[in-house]
């Protein structure tokens, strides 16, 4: 038990793995904040993170983001990438689809900070995962890329 753990800990504690703990904790910030307005209530990020499944393509950022963040702890760095950059266009298309549907000022005003830091975590980790990568195509050789 206690080696599984430090084999955890040391996992996560590698340097690099900084951004990813980051975005986390950010997830996390954004589950505990109000995410949107609707009417006179406050919606929290985990009411929207629970509830939200059914309704919402946007959604579906929420477990492609997990299963970029278990890729980049496990190394997986071309996974981490595809899944990351997938979470955050999910993200950026909630947006998007809301200025398309209900103009930028309704849409800005009907979302709360928790939804802002929901989204920037999302492109934080796409952000760290691309530049990981772009790390590793230099490290290697031009005659190792082919």
């Amino acid at each position: 038990m206690f080696t599984m753990i430090a084999s955890l800990l040391d996992r996560l504690l590698r340097p690099g793995r900084d951004w990813v703990l980051v975005s986390v904790a950010m997830y996390l910030l954004a589950c505990v904040l109000p995410a949107i307005n609707i009417g006179s209530a406050r919606i929290s990020g985990f009411e929207c993170l629970i509830s939200m499944m059914f309704f919402h393509p946007s959604w579906w950022a929420n477990p492609t983001y997990f299963v970029a963040v278990i890729a980049s702890l496990l190394n997986r760095t071309r996974t981490a990438v595809v899944f990351a950059v997938v979470a955050a266009l999910l993200a950026v298309f909630y947006i998007l689809e809301g200025f398309y549907n209900h103009g930028v000022t309704q849409t800005m005003n009907g979302l709360e900070p928790g939804c802002h830091v929901w989204i920037a975590s999302l492109l934080l980790l796409a952000w760290h995962e691309l530049w990981r990568q772009w790390q590793k195509s230099l490290d290697r050789g031009p005659d190792e890329s082919a």
